[in-house]
C-alpha cells in the first residue's frame, strides 16, 4: 500500500509542468538538482533550466583529484545550463588547508564561472570562499559594472589575509540594492575604497582589512543616497559616509593600533548618519 502511494505521488509530480519542476529544483543545492536527472527521461535535463545555482565545494583533505572533480562538476553544469538568465549564483568553497603541496582551487576557473553567470544576466551573486593559498585570485573587474546585479555578497577569507579587490570603485552596478562585504581586504596601494552607489539600499561591512604598507590608512568612502540600512563592524578602515535617507544603523567600530585618529573617525562616521532613525552602537565604539 505504501509503495502504491509513492508511485502515485511520483506520477502526480511528473504531471506538473516543466517550469514548475524547475522552480522546485531551484531551491535545492545544484548537486542534488543534478541527481534528479536519473529519475526518468523527462527529468534528464531539467537541472539545466533552473534559475538558481548553488555550489558547495568541500574537497577531501590533501586530495587533488577531489578538487578537480568538484571544479569539473561546476564547469559541466555551467556549460550545459540552458536558461537565458540566472537569478541567483552561490559559490561556497571551504578549503582552509595550510601547508605546501595541498591542492588548491583554480582561481582562474572561479573567475570564469563569475563571468559565465554575468553572461546569463545574474541578479544575485554570493561568494563565500575560504582559501589557504596566498595567491587568491582577483575578482574580474567587470563584476563591479554588471548591469543586472541586484545583490552582491562577498565573504573572502585567505589564510594569509591576502585577498585584494581589483577595483577601488564598486559604484558601477546601476541596479545594485544589497551589498555585503565580509572578511575582505583592500588593495595594498589603495588610498580610498569607494563603495558609493546611488541605488544601494542595504550595506553591510564586516572585518574589512588593509594589508598595505602605506603610512596613511585608507578610507571607505560611502555616498549612498538611497541607503536605508547600514551595518559597520570590526573593520580596520575608516568609514567616511554621507547617508541622508538612512533609517537604521548598527555600528561596532574599533581601531586598536591608531588611537590618535580614532576619535576623528568616529566623529566623521556619526556626522554622516545624523538623519538615522534607529542607531545601535556597541561598547567598543564608545
Amino acid at each position: 500500500m505504501a509503495a502504491k502511494r509513492v508511485v502515485s505521488s511520483m506520477e502526480n509530480i511528473n504531471c506538473l509542468p516543466a517550469e514548475v519542476l524547475c522552480h522546485i529544483l531551484s531551491f535545492l543545492p545544484t548537486k542534488d538538482a543534478v541527481r534528479t536527472s536519473f529519475v526518468s527521461r523527462r527529468w534528464r535535463y531539467l537541472y539545466t533550466l533552473v534559475s538558481n545555482l548553488d555550489f558547495q565545494l568541500r574537497p577531501d583533505y590533501g586530495n587533488s583529484s577531489s578538487v578537480n572533480q568538484l571544479m569539473n562538476f561546476v564547469d559541466g553544469v555551467l556549460l550545459f545550463h540552458n536558461r537565458p538568465s540566472v537569478v541567483r549564483f552561490r559559490l561556497k568553497c571551504s578549503h582552509y588547508i595550510e601547508g605546501i603541496g595541498n591542492p588548491q582551487f583554480d582561481t582562474l576557473r572561479i573567475d570564469g564561472w563569475i563571468l559565465a553567470v554575468m553572461w546569463h544576466s545574474i541578479q544575485e551573486l554570493e561568494l563565500d570562499i575560504t582559501e589557504s593559498d596566498i595567491n587568491l585570485a582577483f575578482l574580474p573587474a567587470s563584476l563591479f559594472t554588471c548591469e543586472t546585479l541586484v545583490v552582491l555578497k562577498l565573504c573572502l577569507v585567505s589564510g594569509y589575509d591576502s585577498f585584494e579587490f581589483p577595483s577601488k570603485d564598486v559604484s558601477g552596478c546601476p541596479v545594485l540594492e544589497d551589498l555585503i562585504l565580509d572578511d575582505c581586504c583592500a588593495r595594498y596601494d589603495c588610498l580610498k575604497f569607494d563603495v558609493s552607489n546611488p541605488t544601494v539600499k542595504r550595506l553591510i561591512i564586516r572585518n574589512m582589512r588593509y594589508e598595505g604598507v602605506n603610512p596613511v590608512i585608507p578610507q571607505i568612502v560611502i555616498n549612498a543616497p538611497s541607503l536605508v540600512y547600514f551595518s559597520f563592524s570590526e573593520s580596520e578602515l575608516y568609514p567616511l559616509v554621507d547617508m541622508q535617507s538612512l533609517c537604521e544603523a548598527v555600528i561596532d567600530f574599533y581601531f586598536w593600533f591608531d588611537s590618535a585618529n580614532y576619535a576623528a573617525a568616529i566623529n566623521d562616521l556619526l556626522a554622516g548618519i545624523t538623519s538615522v532613525r534607529s542607531l545601535q552602537i556597541s561598547i567598543h565604539t564608545l
